[in-house]
């Protein structure tokens, strides 16, 4: 099976969405989804966000 395939499979086939925006009622799936929401959509609160959520996965945003 591709990887594609794998992953997809995985993430959107009957799974809940589990990642909440902390600033509005956006949810996902996957913490890279709501990596690209916050810093396109609420770009003022990326460093609020960064100390909420230290993780490697926000770091190129936490680094502006």
């Amino acid at each position: 099976m591709p990887c594609n395939l794998r992953r997809h499979m995985k993430n959107q086939c009957g799974s809940l969405k589990k990642y909440k925006c902390p600033y509005c009622k956006l949810e996902s799936k996957m913490k890279y989804d709501m990596k690209k929401h916050v810093s396109r959509m609420h770009p003022e609160s990326i460093e609020e966000f960064c100390r909420l959520y230290k993780s490697t996965l926000y770091k190129d945003q936490c680094a502006k």
